[in-house]
């Protein structure tokens, strides 16, 4: 069984897609709180040494693992015919842009351009579900920020982007694909809360911590410093001159004045 690990902060959704339409028992995907960032620990063999990937990798990595899923990218396929050669370049584009949208906002030309692609089509690449529909789905869903209504596309793609709002909705609607991104980005949500909590209670007690040093009464090495302190400049006279100086346990008793 290949197997998956993944920090839950940053859940891997391509790949929990695909994983989620396998067959049981060929894959499993795992979140580990020791890992930090968003590329994945995969584990091809129970034998064999972990592989760094990112998450479109494992995706693909993920696809070869069956004829049903296959599908999503011809590529994976033993010997991929010349169509599935074109349908691959179409959705290798489309990964591109899927993955530009990880470190970037999207732009309502992005949007525009996309609807524009998706008007005569039901899925973007092909006529069939891809990898591409996959990507891009979860990239949008996760700039729509709208988890409260269950990840349905905005009002203003509704308005504005009719095509892209159709296609979103129609992927959104297999349940197989929708609800593991909704799980993913659930618990990402609820630990991205939990660390940003215990942040700013971190400092709240560093505060506390800085206010009581402050106010806290000088140490017995800073007495004695300031003390050692007051009989300096007081050297250096003529003889038969004569000077009073408290000692460093000054009290106004007569014992306590020495002359020098």
């Amino acid at each position: 069984m290949l197997r998956v690990r993944y920090s839950p902060q940053h859940p891997p959704l391509v790949t929990l897609c695909v994983s989620a339409l396998l067959e049981r028992g060929l894959a499993a995907c795992v979140p580990d709180n020791s890992l930090q960032g968003s590329l994945l620990s995969v584990q091809k063999t129970e034998s064999g040494s972990e592989e760094v990937f990112t998450d479109i990798a494992a995706a693909k990595l993920l696809c070869t693992l069956s004829s049903k899923t296959r599908l999503l990218y011809p590529a994976a396929a033993p010997a991929p015919s010349f169509a599935d050669a074109s349908e691959t370049a179409c959705i290798d584009t489309m990964l591109s842009l899927a993955t530009s949208l990880q470190v970037s906002s999207l732009s309502p030309k992005q949007l525009g351009s996309l609807s524009s692609h998706l008007q005569l089509r039901t899925f973007l690449c092909g006529f069939h579900l891809s990898l591409a529909d996959l990507a891009v789905y979860t990239q949008l869903r996760r700039h729509a920020n709208n988890e409260q209504q269950g990840g349905a596309p905005p009002q203003g793609w509704k308005d504005k982007f009719v095509h892209v709002s159709r296609w979103y909705a129609f992927i959104h609607g297999q349940p197989q694909i929708s609800n593991v991104v909704a799980v993913a980005l659930r618990k990402a949500g609820a630990n991205a809360k939990g660390a940003e909590a215990s942040k700013n209670e971190g400092k709240k007690r560093e505060g506390r911590a800085n206010s009581s040093g402050a106010s806290s009464p000088p140490s017995a090495d800073k007495r004695a410093a300031a003390a050692q302190a007051s009989y300096e400049g007081e050297e250096n006279f003529g003889k038969g001159n004569t000077r009073l100086r408290a000692s460093p346990k000054s009290s106004l008793r007569l014992r306590d004045y020495i002359y020098v």
